[in-house]
């Protein structure tokens, strides 16, 4: 057990070392801005992920709570290309939405 915050602390040591901890801290500000302006723009906040694959962003996952009351899908997935483009500093292969439905 005494190991383990050995190990850990080579692996941060190890990644910052190669870039990996400031693409994923600018990673994680990029997703807030995307959920803090789809905020403004829609009305409801989501939650927003990521994925980089060989230093590659992938996709971004945007998931609200709820459908935003008012919107059509169109309206939803334009305010998402949008704010994915402004915020995140290269383009996804893909933006996935998703939303929580009520059974």
């Amino acid at each position: 057990m005494r190991r383990t915050p050995v190990f850990f602390a080579a692996v941060l040591v190890s990644l910052a070392g190669c870039g990996m901890m400031s693409t994923v801290t600018e990673g994680f500000k990029q997703s807030a801005a995307v959920a803090d302006d789809l905020n403004t723009a829609l009305g409801a906040k989501p939650r927003v992920g990521f994925n980089w694959s060989n230093g590659t962003l992938t996709n971004v996952t945007i998931a609200f709570s709820a459908p935003p009351t008012g919107k059509s899908l169109d309206e939803i997935a334009t305010a998402a290309r949008a704010a994915v483009k402004q915020e995140f500093k290269e383009t996804p292969r893909k933006i996935q939405l998703a939303f929580d439905l009520d059974p």
